[in-house]
């Protein structure tokens, strides 16, 4: 899978630098933004949003910040490169018939920080021209454990879990958000993106959701 992951970022980067850039106004200059936002992350198997019965996921609000240079490709459309520090996890109850008589539930937290390195393609609704637009965007990522703790809620302190954790992970996101021009030369952005691992969570058939809240600065390069 992680191959899978390098792969989809190398050909999206190839494209990136042999599609042809008009240097019309219309097409708008190159960008950099700075962002932050919160994760909102659980567990779920596929192709399921939510785990409903049982025991299963309970969900975890984190938090995100990163940088973003966007490239433009087209009139309206282009390709978004982004880093990001990324904290992910899931609170996870016991059910039947694993803890029959526990009382309360058994309950174990895992968090996971990665960096995460994307390329999404991102088209604007409507073009570079207006001072308001919209986007929408999509693309893979991959993602590098830096960090693993785990342990019962009840816990002052969560242990280490980077010895039986895995080092990385792909995802495939899916988002919108809008766009403000603020001058010549600053924007601000706002939006969600949200996200699904195609590796499986805690090394069975659970698979991570992230579902990120995020806004930040834009800066226009001349």
């Amino acid at each position: 899978m992680n191959q899978l992951g390098f792969f989809l970022l190398f050909l999206s980067g190839a494209l990136a630098t042999q599609a042809p850039v008009s240097r019309s106004s219309a097409v708008g200059p190159s960008t950099v933004a700075l962002t932050a936002g919160v994760n909102r992350t659980w567990t779920a198997p596929l192709p399921l949003i939510l785990v409903t019965d049982g025991g299963g996921s309970s969900p975890v609000v984190r938090m995100r910040a990163g940088a973003e240079f966007t490239r433009p490709v087209r009139q309206r459309f282009a390709l978004q490169f982004g880093a990001a520090y990324s904290q992910t996890g899931d609170i996870w109850r016991c059910g039947v018939p694993d803890c029959v008589g526990e009382d309360p539930p058994i309950e174990s937290r895992r968090e996971l920080d990665y960096l995460e390195f994307s390329v999404l393609g991102r088209m604007r609704i409507p073009d570079e021209s207006k001072p308001l637009s919209l986007h929408v965007l999509a693309g893979p990522a991959v993602a590098l454990s830096i960090a693993c703790r785990t342990g019962s809620t009840a816990a002052e302190q969560l242990g280490d879990c980077r010895p039986t954790s895995s080092r990385s992970n792909v995802l495939l996101y899916g988002g919108a958000g809008v766009d403000a021009r603020l001058n010549e030369r600053l924007g601000a952005t706002a939006g969600f993106l949200y996200g699904l691992s195609l590796r499986g969570f805690r090394g069975g058939g659970d698979h991570l959701r992230v579902l990120s809240l995020r806004g930040g600065l834009v800066y226009r390069i001349p």
